[in-house]
């Protein structure tokens, strides 16, 4: 009998945690796998048009942490891309310090505005290059999964907001700008060099 209280509480156990962490255990799931798809998709492009991509982006500077989950060298620009998985629908101005967003049960929140914080990693990452802060060869990239809903206004010249599936046609587009001067290739990868033996040193910290 007293065996068959401890298995019940056992199994009660389990669907208590179920149910406490399933949403945070599927959510992290669902990052992952659109992080993953992202990293394939500029992957392939980096390959196809001979540009340079590192993914997991860490480097430690003194006490700061510099992050970003991808970041693709093209030829005229350096995209600096944090992925962001939501369910259901996002909507706010890209300027502002939170983002609404929405379920399928109308239950609405907030959270802190991403692009704010990329943008802030971007300026950190010139600041370590010793790059000034107003050149606008980087692009700060917020990269959504394809199954939330955006309604994020505002523009801006260094900074975005957009689906995964339109990632690869920013990029294009950027890139094919012929008001913009290519960055001095030697100099980018030698860069890109220095970069990826830094971040192989911040393993840890991925």
């Amino acid at each position: 009998m007293k065996t068959a209280f401890i298995i019940l509480g056992i199994i009660y156990l389990i669907i208590s945690l179920t149910f406490i962490l399933g949403p945070e255990i599927k959510q992290k799931y669902i990052y992952k796998s659109h992080k993953k798809r992202t990293a394939k998709c500029l992957y392939k492009l980096a390959k196809l048009h001979d540009n340079l991509l590192i993914n997991n982006f860490v480097i430690k500077k003194d006490d700061e942490i510099i992050k970003f989950d991808h970041v693709y060298f093209g030829n005229k620009y350096i995209y600096c891309i944090k992925d962001v998985s939501k369910k259901f629908g996002l909507q706010g101005n890209i300027h502002d310090s939170k983002w609404l967003f929405y379920n399928s049960k109308s239950r609405d929140g907030f959270i802190d505005n991403p692009l704010i914080e990329n943008t802030d990693q971007v300026l950190s990452l010139k600041k370590h290059l010793g790059v000034d802060e107003n050149e606008q060869f980087f692009f700060s990239i917020i990269c959504i999964s394809d199954n939330c809903e955006i309604d994020i206004v505002g523009s801006s010249k260094i900074e975005c907001v957009l689906k995964h599936k339109d990632i690869k046609k920013f990029i294009l587009l950027k890139e094919k700008d012929k008001s913009v001067s290519p960055i001095n290739q030697n100099l980018l990868e030698n860069t890109v060099k220095v970069l990826y033996q830094q971040c192989q040193q911040n393993d840890s910290l991925k």
